[in-house]
């Protein structure tokens, strides 16, 4: 399989090398290696269906030990959480913006694709809506206050409303002012183990 050179405004890059880069431009991270054959306009490690020529081989490798050479300062690699051995990883993004600003040839059509993945990603990150703060507050202080009722289940709804536990760790690092003593209550009262009666919080 032939490097593409270009967009390819004319339909002649092969249909699978298209599909290569628009399906490698989605991924979270590329091989250094796979990467360095990707923006030159080659299959990844693996997919050609050739060898290629020793000259092109020693291209890349020359590319590869740039890169490597460049990990950590001008080009940000991504640590695993996995074992991956030897392999290194970098982002699709990241890589092609250290190569163009290192004057290397980029695929503009992987290019293209890429860019086009990241406005994809950044829309969908923007459009996520976050939990209200009183969401998140009543599920911290539910879940403190089924441990707590788990070491001592006798304790009344209203006194485990006031338990400084939820302050500190529940509603306390989340919202701005402290919720009255009624909407504890209410955010809790059905975790007590056995459904008991706990009264309402009277009033102060």
């Amino acid at each position: 399989m032939t490097a593409d050179k270009g967009s390819d405004p004319w339909g002649l890059v092969p249909v699978e090398m298209k599909a290569f880069y628009k399906g490698w431009a989605r991924v979270d991270r590329w091989p250094l290696q796979d990467a360095v054959r990707l923006i030159s306009g080659f299959p990844p490690r693996g997919f050609e269906s050739e060898a290629l020529p020793k000259k092109v081989e020693r291209k890349l490798a020359a590319y590869v030990q740039l890169a490597k050479n460049c990990l950590g300062e001008s080009l940000p690699w991504m640590k695993q959480d996995f074992d991956s051995g030897d392999e290194l990883y970098v982002g699709p993004n990241d890589f092609i913006l250290w190569a163009k600003k290192m004057g290397l040839s980029v695929n503009e059509l992987l290019e293209n694709y890429v860019l086009e993945a990241e406005a994809g990603e950044r829309k969908a990150k923007k459009n996520e809506r976050k939990p209200h703060p009183n969401t998140v507050a009543r599920l911290r202080c539910q879940g403190i206050a089924c441990m707590l009722w788990d070491d001592n289940p006798g304790m009344t709804i209203t006194a485990m409303s006031k338990h400084q536990a939820l302050r500190e760790y529940g509603y306390g690092p989340v919202l701005n002012s402290t919720p009255t003593p009624e909407t504890v209550h209410g955010w809790i009262k059905n975790q007590k183990p056995g459904g008991g009666k706990g009264g309402r919080p009277k009033k102060e």
